[in-house]
């Protein structure tokens, strides 16, 4: 791409910690774009200022880059934290935006700015929509709004690093993530800004005589009342572009406090004329510097492994789909398992081999809806109108109900299974196999577990449905020595054995929950049964009575 502009990329920001886990965040989401524009060949056309506002440990001696050379593209103008209460009198939170957005600005030396928060990302398709933009002669006279979408909430709390993300947001169906607040007419709801410098200077920036200063002071809102009074401003989705925030973060520390003083009121701005770059800048003292540290990779840490997935609904919803409709209590247990090590592990892909009637797709796809989603099987002349119809069905459910990738592959020939494992990448453990022995015959069954086993080192865990009538899989895999070096062996149920990688990190805290898991499962097995139960007989009873009463 041939690039003649330069971007300035404006974040403000103070490491008090005011959301969980601030500056990792930071870290990850510039470092994500430096990470992409170095893959397009524009770094040298990129520059981050990074406003400090009166941080008691400066941002820059703790931030850090995945590469040496990114540390040039950005620049911390650091402001004392003396500095930054002289210049935040009388505003809640002692964090004057208004005036360290327009401190950066008036730093910046590219052509056009990105206005943007801590905790934004954007794609490498964005980044390179962006830049084709900002080259068109026809974007001079535009203020560009950008929309945002959230990121899934479980996928950020499996702690994704950049090769997890670019695979979530290339693979997942991003077109039924809506965007959130959709109130960007009025100035709310925007990811980030993009403008031509010298047209916002012309505006005279930020307005800072708002009588409500800092956050929630309603200057985007009447930023846009006066941009519209010479520019057009528009929504930078009809040009490819957007941003998707990180979920958001536990509030602490100076938000909260600003938040509970924060009282409705109609926001009164007193405009002024005066140049803020000539009147304003040199009454501020502030330093410049780049950082130190350099790491081989950033993660996203989250806060905490909060999935609160495995409640009495999700209990009730597992029992449903395998006692009432099945009949086995070794599918409610195995069932249930699965969303131990899926929420434990964490997976990111579920491989379903030899899908049928009591697949567990609709189930995990309900209540992981980010996950990645694979079923395999094989056609059969005498099933082949049942699976035709199961799938049409099972892509019907999961296009209304999946946010992530999923994939089917029904094949008459099993070399193309088998160049499914060899060719799919899956990293890390984060993988979940469902073998369903019932499908296929011994023989496959072998083949496709030598190339199972070659591969141990991409499986979190392997579940081994309907083995009872495999004694000789069974003794395979009890007795391989493969798979006994590599996989932890549990016996759910005289039909299940489920392997567990030996090298998750939490392996012993996984042992222990599914070792004791059989008799907490029984007595909600036994409980949910006789509610639902009697359930049953006092619906039965009522529709009776009501005939009876209705035709006395």
């Amino acid at each position: 791409m041939k690039v003649r502009k330069k971007l300035s990329i404006i974040i403000t920001a103070r490491n008090d910690n005011y959301v969980d886990n601030f500056i990792n965040r930071l870290e990850f989401s510039i470092n994500y774009f430096l990470y992409n524009a170095d893959k397009l060949g524009l770094l040298k056309n990129i520059e981050f200022i990074v406003v400090d506002w009166g941080s008691e440990k400066n941002i820059s001696n703790v931030f850090s880059v995945i590469k040496k050379s990114y540390r040039d593209n950005i620049v911390f103008v650091e402001l004392n934290k003396n500095e930054s209460l002289k210049h935040s009198r009388n505003v809640l939170g002692g964090f004057f935006t208004e005036k360290a957005v327009n401190l950066g600005i008036a730093n910046s030396s590219g052509n056009y700015v990105l206005l943007t928060q801590h905790d934004t990302i954007f794609s490498i398709s964005s980044i390179r929509n962006i830049f084709s933009l900002i080259n068109d002669k026809a974007f001079n006279e535009n203020f560009i709004w950008i929309p945002r979408k959230y990121m899934n909430y479980q996928f950020y709390n499996t702690n994704p690093n950049f090769n997890d993300l670019d695979r979530y947001i290339s693979r997942s169906f991003f077109s039924k993530l809506k965007f959130e607040n959709l109130q960007l007419q009025n100035g709310g709801g925007a990811s980030a800004y993009l403008f031509g410098k010298k047209n916002f200077l012309t505006i005279n920036l930020l307005d800072e005589n708002a009588k409500t200063k800092g956050y929630f002071s309603g200057s985007d809102a009447e930023l846009l009342k006066r941009v519209s009074i010479k520019f057009n401003h528009l929504d930078s989705s009809s040009f490819g572009i957007y941003g998707l925030k990180l979920p958001r973060a536990q509030l602490t520390g100076t938000k909260i406090e600003y938040i509970k003083k924060l009282t409705k009121k109609n926001y009164t701005f007193e405009y002024s004329k005066d140049s803020y770059k000539k009147k304003m800048l040199p009454k501020i003292k502030f330093n410049v510097k780049k950082c130190k540290n350099v790491v081989k990779e950033i993660k996203i840490v989250s806060s905490k492994n909060d999935y609160n997935y495995l409640n009495l609904k999700t209990v009730i919803r597992i029992f449903w789909h395998t006692i009432y409709s099945i009949g086995k209590l070794s599918n409610f247990v195995s069932l249930f398992r699965v969303f131990i090590l899926l929420k434990d592990i964490p997976v990111r892909y579920y491989i379903e081999l030899g899908s049928n009637y009591s697949s567990q797709i609709p189930y995990i796809s309900k209540i992981f809806t980010y996950i990645e989603i694979y079923s395999l099987n094989l056609q059969r002349n005498n099933s082949n109108n049942f699976k035709t119809q199961f799938y049409i069905k099972l892509n019907r459910y999961l296009n209304r109900t999946h946010d992530g990738y999923y994939r089917f592959l029904y094949t008459a020939e099993i070399i193309n299974l088998k160049n499914f494992f060899l060719n799919e990448k899956f990293r890390n453990f984060t993988s979940f196999v469902n073998f369903n022995l019932e499908e296929f015959d011994e023989k496959e069954i072998l083949e496709l577990l030598r190339i199972i086993k070659n591969k141990n080192y991409n499986f979190g865990a392997i579940l081994f449905e309907n083995i009872i009538k495999r004694k000789k899989i069974f003794n395979f895999l009890i007795f391989d020595k493969e798979f006994k070096d590599n996989f932890f062996n549990i016996n759910i149920s005289r039909n299940c054995i489920l392997l567990v990688n030996n090298r998750i990190k939490n392996l012993d805290e996984i042992k222990k929950k599914l070792l004791h898991l059989n008799i907490s499962l029984n007595l909600i097995y036994y409980c949910i049964s006789y509610i639902i139960f009697y359930l049953a007989i006092l619906k039965k009873y009522f529709y009776f009575f009501k005939r009876k009463i209705k035709f006395t």
